[in-house]
């Protein structure tokens, strides 16, 4: 479908766009002459070329957003190894032809689907006054993802005054043999070493995933309300994305702040679990206001809402059943997306129109 739906059947895609980027990454900051080390990425180039090249097949929002994930993937790797500048000419020349391959390589590889599919969103826009998002509103959707940043930001600033973890040794008791404890794990590679940068990665992808919907906005099949779409897909992509960063974050912050600031490593522990908890929360209420209250919350009868909902349409459903042979076909009228369809879905019986944005995207 390319666009309505698809974005879910591409999860497994994306996260592994961002696997592959994260081996590019760790390839490039290898001590090794440079022109080796491009050369010892280039299979996973290949591949990555042909995931992101299915992007556009599968859900095509997804494909400008990790070419991008790649460019900057390659630039930053660059740029850490051996504390590059980041405009540097044979930095911006290695990204660039790298960048370059693997839009031509994506676009060879999908040729076919190229020249027949013409994707839904045509145009964009400036976001005008009145249509941002409302800073509470943002606060809700990213809360506890930007705890995680703000927590990861800190151990960064805490980490670099403490480069190295020392190890600390327990004085023996006399009579015994000295013993040695085990290193706790150091906190995250200084700049400079280019294993330390992919999360930075990730956070400049989803800020800017974040920001652009205040911008501007990709006209497509809403054009009643047309930042709807710009922002539920970009958030989509940041959504996985920083909820890959958080759970990295999250760990690493937990094992690393009683290493560089023990203070500041009670309070993250105690924050942490709130807003854990709090996410965890979020769930149970989506199944509820999914569902909503008063339904029986244990049943496999999938009509059951109507009795609720719309109780007159399920008295003629179920009429429709009983009296009704065989599979007839229904036409119903056709309203706004998923607001039409109740009958053909509810008695099963095949239908010959569907609402209007389904019925335009399967076109």
């Amino acid at each position: 479908m390319n666009d309505l739906h698809a974005h879910v059947a591409d999860i497994p895609n994306v996260l592994l766009c961002l696997a592959l980027a994260l081996c590019i990454f760790t390839g490039l900051g290898e001590s090794a002459p440079l022109g080796k080390l491009v050369l010892g990425v280039l299979p996973q180039v290949a591949v990555f070329a042909l995931s992101v090249g299915a992007c556009y097949a599968i859900s095509s929002w997804e494909y400008p957003i990790y070419l991008v994930v790649f460019g900057f993937t390659v630039w930053l790797a660059l740029t850490l190894r051996d504390g590059k500048s980041p405009w540097k000419p044979d930095v911006l020349l290695w990204t660039g032809a790298l960048s370059l391959g693997v839009l031509a390589s994506s676009f060879l590889l999908w040729s076919p689907h190229w020249f027949q599919m013409v994707p839904p969103p045509q145009g964009w826009g400036f976001v005008g006054w009145g249509m941002h998002s409302a800073p509470w509103d943002l606060a809700v959707v990213w809360g506890v993802q930007l705890f995680f940043v703000a927590s990861y930001v800190m151990y960064r600033r805490e980490a670099a005054k403490r480069p190295h973890a020392e190890t600390n040794a327990v004085a023996p008791r006399k009579g015994k043999k000295r013993r040695q404890v085990a290193p706790p794990p150091p906190p995250v590679t200084p700049a400079g070493q280019a294993s330390a940068g992919f999360p930075e990665v990730m956070l400049l992808v989803s800020f800017i995933l974040i920001a652009l919907p205040e911008i501007i906005y990709v006209k497509d099949i809403y054009p009643g309300d047309p930042r709807s779409n710009t922002v539920f897909k970009l958030y989509y992509q940041a959504w996985i994305i920083l909820g890959a960063f958080s759970g990295f974050a999250a760990v690493l912050v937990w094992r690393g702040f009683p290493i560089v600031n023990r203070r500041w490593s009670d309070w993250y522990r105690i924050g942490a679990v709130i807003v854990l908890l709090a996410g965890a929360g979020y769930s149970l209420n989506a199944v509820d206001n999914g569902i909503g209250r008063g339904v029986p919350p244990f049943t496999i009868d999938g009509t059951a809402f109507l009795q609720k909902l719309l109780p007159a349409d399920a008295a003629a459903i179920e009429w429709l059943n009983r009296e009704v042979p065989g599979q007839p076909f229904i036409v119903e009228g056709v309203k706004e997306s998923y607001t039409s369809r109740v009958f053909r879905r509810c008695s099963a019986g095949p239908s010959t129109n569907g609402c209007g944005g389904v019925a335009w995207t399967n076109r």
